[in-house]
C-alpha cells in the first residue's frame, strides 16, 4: 500500500484528469469527448455503455486500486448525468 502522502498526490493527478477526460476525444466514443457523446443522440448510448464498462472494471479491482482510479461516479457528475441506475437525463 502506497504511503498516505503518496496516495493523496495520485488522488490529486486523477482528479485532475478526470476534469480533462470529460473533454477529450474518445476513440470508443467515435472520436467524439464524452460531453459532445452526451449531447449527441446516436452517441449517447455509446457513452452510457462506456461508463457502464468502467465500472464492471472497477468491480475486479482492489480497494485501494479503485481509490486511485478514475471514478465513475465522478465522470458522472462531471457530465451532469444522474448515478447510476437513476433514470433520468440532464438538463439540456
Amino acid at each position: 500500500q502506497a504511503p498516505p502522502e503518496v496516495r493523496a498526490v495520485l488522488r490529486q493527478q486523477m482528479d485532475q484528469y478526470e476534469e480533462a477526460w470529460v473533454d477529450e476525444s474518445i476513440p470508443a466514443l467515435g472520436g467524439a469527448t464524452p460531453r459532445e457523446a452526451l449531447d449527441d443522440p446516436t452517441r449517447r448510448d455509446d457513452l452510457f455503455r462506456l461508463l457502464d464498462r468502467m465500472e464492471q472494471m472497477d468491480a475486479g479491482r482492489s480497494p485501494e486500486e479503485r481509490a486511485l482510479g478514475m471514478r465513475t461516479s465522478r465522470l458522472r457528475e462531471l457530465l451532469g448525468l444522474p448515478a447510476r441506475g437513476e433514470l433520468r437525463l440532464p438538463k439540456p
